[in-house]
C-alpha cells in the first residue's frame, strides 16, 4: 500500500507576507505569499495570527522598523476571534470584507461558520473552513 507524507497535521501554518497584514485580519492567496483579503476573495486562506509585511530597504540616518516577513495563518477547523463589519448570528456563514474583516457571506469565497452563541455586533466566535 502507497502513502503520503503529512506536511502540517495542525496549524498554524506560516506564510510570506506580500503586503502589510495585520493579526486578525481574513489573508488571502497573493503573488508569492499573503495579503489582506478584498471584498469577497475566492482565494481565503486563513486568518493572520500575526503582523507582517514585506521588508523595507534601509535609509541613511534613519530608524527603519521592520514587522516580520512571515506571518502565522490559522485555518480550517481553528475557531478564532474575527472582527465583524455587522453583527452576525450563531450558524452564519462568513465572507470577507474589502479591509479582511468579516462580513455575512454574499459571494467568494467562505471564511468559515459563527460559533459564537452571542456574537457582539463587532465580534465573532467563527470556525474557520
Amino acid at each position: 500500500m502507497s502513502a503520503i507524507n503529512i506536511v502540517t497535521e495542525r496549524g498554524p501554518r506560516t506564510f510570506k507576507a506580500v503586503k502589510a497584514v495585520k493579526g486578525g485580519q481574513i489573508v488571502m492567496a497573493g503573488d508569492g505569499g499573503v495579503e489582506p483579503a478584498t471584498a469577497d476573495a475566492e482565494k481565503v486562506i486563513g486568518v493572520a495570527i500575526t503582523d507582517g509585511g514585506p521588508q523595507t530597504a534601509p535609509e541613511d540616518n534613519n530608524l527603519v522598523v521592520q514587522k516580520p516577513e512571515h506571518v502565522a495563518v490559522a485555518y480550517s477547523g481553528m475557531e478564532v476571534y474575527l472582527e465583524t463589519t455587522a453583527q452576525l448570528t450563531f450558524g452564519d456563514k462568513v465572507g470577507a470584507d474589502a479591509e479582511g474583516k468579516a462580513k455575512a457571506y454574499s459571494a467568494g469565497s467562505v471564511v468559515g461558520v459563527v460559533t459564537d452563541q452571542a456574537p457582539s455586533a463587532t465580534r465573532a466566535l467563527v470556525r474557520l473552513d
